[in-house]
């Protein structure tokens, strides 16, 4: 019998590294640094909740100098840390999926006001040679934001689907990226889904 390669799908993992960000430090527990120009504190640690539909589960709290941040990170990924970009990176276990959210400041105290011809333009320079399909409002656990769907060929030719949501949080926003090979799309839209309806803020 023929064995499958996974080369195609190797280089779409290595690619969407590259393109969510190219130098982590690996997370492990907590991590604080005050990057120039950004509030300081960006401290992570976990709690253990009971949920009635679930069980015992294990929710992440980030802590910055604006808001307390919590949410459910996708079971079994890989977990970095980006503590001067404020930014949180997953990784699928199988290396072909990326889940990156991003608290950006605007240092006025206010949360960011959603405008789309904006964020479109966000969305264009975060994902290059990317096409916006789809344009949609989007709930999550704090509030209401906009996501945006967008395809992009890789240079491997596979097709990569991107969904990034934009979400107003205390003195700025959140934005929540996932790329996936276009054949995962479907199950990885289930977690994406399930981190939005998770994340909750908390002034502080």
């Amino acid at each position: 019998m023929r064995a499958t390669s996974h080369k195609p799908l190797a280089r779409v993992a290595l690619l969407l590294r590259v393109l969510c960000g190219a130098a982590f430090v690996w997370l492990a527990g907590t991590a604080g640094v005050a990057g120039e120009g950004r509030p300081g504190p960006f401290l992570l640690s976990t709690r253990t909740t009971e949920i009635p539909e679930r069980g015992e589960v294990t929710t992440t709290v980030l802590r910055t100098s604006e808001s307390d941040y919590s949410f459910l990170s996708p079971l079994g990924w890989r977990s970095e840390v980006d503590a001067a970009r404020q930014m949180i990176t997953w990784t699928s276990p199988d290396y072909t999926s990326v889940l990156r959210l991003q608290i950006r400041f605007q240092g006025s105290g206010q949360a960011n006001q959603l405008r789309p011809e904006e964020l479109r333009q966000v969305v264009l320079q975060e994902l290059p040679a990317a096409r916006i399909t789809e344009e949609f409002s989007c709930p999550s656990g704090s509030a209401p934001g906009l996501a945006f769907d967008a395809e992009r060929r890789m240079a491997s030719e596979v097709s990569v689907l991107s969904r990034m949501a934009f979400l107003p949080v205390p003195g700025g926003r959140a934005e929540v990226l996932l790329s996936t090979p276009r054949e995962r799309f479907a199950q990885r839209q289930a977690e994406f889904t399930g981190f939005l309806n998770s994340f909750q803020v908390q002034s502080r």
